[in-house]
């Protein structure tokens, strides 16, 4: 009988343990990600000129909380190089959005 009680014991301490442990982990990945994503936006011109590179359209999922360009950074910098947004599917981690070339005037 003690040894079952022990048994339990550290059953439902070990689970708690395991339990906090993963809370640690998550927050650890959140924060990695939070980092990346401000490292991003204080300097998004690399990424977007790669993805805007002339393409007649592009799709980008930009997952906020993933590390990805956030959509207002994306849409200002499509804008900018001669794209515009015209699909968004999804919502927030899920969000997928297609541009397209906005065709110039002929000269």
């Amino acid at each position: 009988m003690d040894f079952l009680v022990l048994v339990l014991v550290v059953g439902v301490v070990g689970f708690f343990v395991m339990l906090g442990l993963s809370g640690f982990a998550a927050f650890g990945m959140a924060a990695k990600d939070d980092a990346k994503v401000k490292r991003l936006e204080a300097d998004p011109d690399a990424t977007l000129e790669a993805l805007f590179d002339g393409s007649p359209q592009v799709t980008y999922a930009p997952h906020d909380r993933s590390g990805g360009l956030t959509l207002p950074t994306l849409v200002k910098g499509a804008g900018e190089r001669g794209y515009r947004m015209v699909q968004e599917n999804g919502r927030m981690a899920t969000r997928t959005v297609v541009f397209e070339k906005v065709a110039s005037p002929a000269t």
